[in-house]
């Protein structure tokens, strides 16, 4: 479960871990851990602070996979910023996207 707020109040670890280039941009790696060990991971443009990318990692023992959501076109609606296209990238390599 997802607690963005605060996630440390429902249980959850969170941390920056890095600075990554995505698309071309800077972006804040923040690595959440679920109090079922559960780990993913959001990226958080470093100058807009929007969210750009959640990774989430399945599996274990040697199999882990990694299944991703990639949010862009971000447009205000009613005085807040919503991503228009979200693309949904499998650890199979299948790759779709969903615009508004």
């Amino acid at each position: 479960m997802q607690y963005e707020d605060d996630p440390e109040a429902h249980g959850e670890q969170a941390q920056v871990v890095g600075l990554e280039t995505l698309a071309g941009r800077s972006a804040y790696k923040v690595q959440f851990v679920s109090p079922d060990k559960t780990v993913r991971y959001q990226f958080f443009d470093s100058e807009s602070s929007l969210l750009v990318r959640t990774e989430w990692i399945t599996g274990g023992r040697g199999k882990e996979k990694t299944d991703a959501l990639l949010m862009s076109d971000y447009r205000p609606v009613g005085g807040l910023l919503f991503a228009h296209a979200i693309t949904v990238e499998r650890a199979s390599g299948e790759r779709v996207t969903y615009a508004l």
